[in-house]
């Protein structure tokens, strides 16, 4: 691939994106001193992050979380807000994206007219995303090879898009902008509708053998942009299977939660109440927001069902107890949502979930806590 040497001031502007080309302006433009950039853009330090492992999913295996420590963030968060946002991802793509609404459901949606559905997983998605990728990917924006270099070293770690950073889930869909215009221009020709929710790719179609013909090629143009399909997750779902995308149940053109979510719930709510132990309260806060993602009136039926309580004489409330169901503890609105991560933290790209949650929240006018709003 080509980099330019020098700054290219037209394209920058061209594209409303900040400009600098040395260290100097870069630190006159983004507020943040000298000192600081030159740590986390050409400094090899450890202490940027700190790693921690949780369990994947239907999985013993664990996945590396990188979390970066509060300056980066910042400086990260910056340059998400200020560079990469302006600049469009795939239509193909529905996560990680501002002002989306509902992600998960959008997704599902676009897929819901057909019978057939191919679903195929990107195994380790975000680290199979190398820096140089990243270089290039400024570069092409207009920025020089030394500045490209450290927005790609502020935004990268050991060689790898580190999944837990505040810039990895959008530059993801940035680098997977060429491989959702290859495969959406494939699909096109043989009516199969595509889509992208971050690692997650579906395909579906009313033809049961065009469909189940695909993957060869599917499969050589994903490795030919680097990536490489996890078999174990790959599954064909025909008429006689329940319809779901990304964890989304199709049900007669209606989309809805799977009903063992909302199953768990009531049965952790009812649990709770009537022992007067919330110390599950976080994992219950974390599926209904999760649910209500989905389904708009998920919340009015679970007050509904909280409310029943009030009548039933089996329930002894303590004090503390009723001030809690007063307050309606399990609901995610205002300030509990801080706490979602408990819950979720086994699913992927969790943080990337609470990013878009925090939007469904602004949009309903809800408190965000100011240290969710760091993330």
């Amino acid at each position: 691939m080509f980099m330019i040497n020098q700054t290219n001031i037209s394209l920058l502007k061209l594209r409303s994106l900040p400009i600098f080309n040395d260290l100097s302006s870069m630190s006159r433009v983004t507020g943040f001193s000298e000192q600081l950039l030159y740590y986390y853009a050409i400094s090899d330090d450890a202490k940027k992050y700190t790693i921690f492992e949780i369990p994947k999913k239907d999985s013993c295996n664990t996945r590396k979380i990188y979390a970066p420590n509060y300056a980066l963030k910042i400086l990260q968060r910056w340059i998400l807000e200020n560079i990469l946002y302006k600049i469009e991802c795939s239509e193909y793509a529905f996560a990680f994206k501002r002002d989306m609404g509902s992600p998960l459901k959008k997704n599902a949606l676009v897929h819901k007219e057909h019978v057939f559905l191919l679903e195929m997983d990107l195994e380790n998605f975000f680290h199979s995303i190398k820096r140089q990728r990243i270089v290039y990917l400024f570069s092409n924006l207009g920025y020089n090879v030394p500045i490209s270099n450290w927005l790609a070293n502020i935004c990268t770690y050991e060689d790898i898009l580190p999944q837990g950073s505040v810039t990895a889930p959008y530059l993801s869909n940035l680098v997977c902008l060429q491989l959702d215009k290859r495969i959406a221009k494939y699909c096109s020709k043989r009516d199969i509708v595509y889509s992208r929710y971050a690692d997650d790719i579906t395909f579906s179609c009313s033809n049961k053998a065009v469909i189940k013909s695909i993957y060869g090629t599917i499969k050589k143009i994903i490795e030919s942009e680097h990536f490489t399909i996890n078999q174990k997750k790959t599954r064909f779902i025909g008429k006689s299977s329940r319809k779901s995308v990304t964890g989304v149940i199709i049900d007669n053109d209606c989309i809805k939660a799977p009903k063992e979510y909302k199953r768990l719930v009531r049965c952790l709510i009812h649990r709770a109440i009537i022992s007067g132990d919330y110390s599950n309260i976080n994992r219950i806060r974390g599926y209904i927001a999760y649910i209500s993602s989905i389904e708009d009136d998920y919340m009015q039926k679970v007050v509904k069902y909280i409310n029943t309580f009030k009548t039933k004489r089996d329930v002894i409330f303590l004090d503390s107890t009723v001030e809690m169901f007063n307050a309606n503890i399990f609901l995610p609105g205002v300030d509990q949502i801080s706490q979602i991560r408990m819950t979720m933290e086994e699913e992927d790209n969790f943080g990337d979930y609470v990013t878009e949650r925090l939007e469904f929240l602004k949009k309903r006018h809800m408190k965000v806590p100011p240290e969710l709003g760091k993330l």
